[in-house]
C-alpha cells in the first residue's frame, strides 16, 4: 500500500510539472469516456433492446446451424419442415411462432397517400400471442386466417398508420391495396411495438402451403422462418 501511495504521489509531481501534457491526457482520457459511454448507449438502445410485450425475458429466438457458412453459421433460419416438427415435438415451450421477416410489399395508393414499396413479415397467427403484445387498435390473427381465401389481412405498424393513413381511428375493417390485390386491415400494432433489426411497416398472414412442408424444403433457403418461443412457466 505505501508503494502505492509513492507512486501515486510521484504521478502527480510529474503531471504539476507538465500542465501542457496534463491538459492534453485529460482531454484524451474525457473524450474517450464520453465516446465509450456514447457507443454503449447507442448499442443499449439499439442492439440490446428486450423483445416488445409482457415477460420479455420469457422469449426466445431460434435459429439453426448450417455447418456450411463461415459467417454466423450458428444463426441461420429455420425451413418450414423443421419449424412443424419442431413445434409438434416440443414439450418445452408454452408456444412457437414463425417468421418470414425479409419480405416487401407494394402498396398502392390509398387516399392521400402515395404507392410505395415496404418492409413487411408474414407471421404465423400466433405470433403476437407468443410476444404477448396486443394491437393499440382492433386484433391481431385469427387462428385460420393463415389459409388461402382467408389470409387478405392485415396489421399495420405504428409510423406506417401514422404516416400513410393519417392516424386514421377508424382504419380497421378498411380495404387497402397490396400487391394489386384487396386486403382488409384488422388492427394496428402500438409505437412501442419494435423488434430487433429491419422493423416491419406491417404484417401479414404466414401462409404454409404443400410445397413448403414437402422433404425437398428442408433444405431450402426459400422456405426460410425466423422461430420465436415462449417459455413454459414450468419449464427449467
Amino acid at each position: 500500500m505505501e508503494a502505492l501511495l509513492k507512486d501515486l504521489r510521484f504521478a502527480l509531481r510529474q503531471l504539476r510539472k507538465s500542465p501542457g501534457f496534463t491538459a492534453v491526457a485529460t482531454l484524451t482520457l474525457a473524450l474517450g469516456i464520453a465516446v465509450n459511454a456514447t457507443m454503449f448507449s447507442l448499442v443499449s438502445g439499439f442492439l440490446l433492446q428486450s423483445p416488445p410485450g409482457r415477460d420479455p425475458n420469457r422469449v426466445a429466438v431460434i435459429s439453426s446451424v448450417n455447418p456450411n457458412q463461415l459467417f454466423h453459421a450458428d444463426a441461420w433460419t429455420v425451413s418450414v419442415p423443421n419449424y412443424l416438427a419442431w413445434r409438434k415435438a416440443n414439450t418445452v415451450f408454452e408456444d412457437m411462432a414463425a417468421a418470414d421477416e425479409d419480405r416487401s410489399v407494394s402498396l398502392g395508393r390509398t387516399g392521400p397517400g402515395q404507392p410505395e414499396s415496404l418492409h413487411s413479415a408474414a407471421v404465423s397467427p400466433n405470433y403476437f400471442a407468443v410476444l404477448a403484445a396486443p394491437p393499440q387498435i382492433g386484433r391481431t390473427f385469427f387462428d385460420d386466417e393463415d389459409q388461402p381465401g382467408r389470409d387478405h389481412v392485415l396489421i399495420l405498424g405504428h409510423d406506417l398508420w401514422q404516416r400513410h393513413f393519417g392516424s386514421d381511428p377508424l382504419i380497421v375493417g378498411r380495404t387497402i391495396r397490396l400487391n394489386r390485390e384487396d386486403w382488409t386491415v384488422i388492427g394496428v400494432m402500438p409505437k412501442s411495438f419494435r423488434m430487433l433489426g429491419y422493423i416491419p411497416q406491417l404484417w401479414i398472414p404466414l401462409t404454409i402451403n404443400a410445397a413448403d412442408q414437402s422433404t425437398s424444403a428442408r433444405n431450402s433457403r426459400l422456405c426460410r422462418v425466423s422461430i420465436a418461443r415462449r417459455e413454459l412457466r414450468n419449464a427449467v
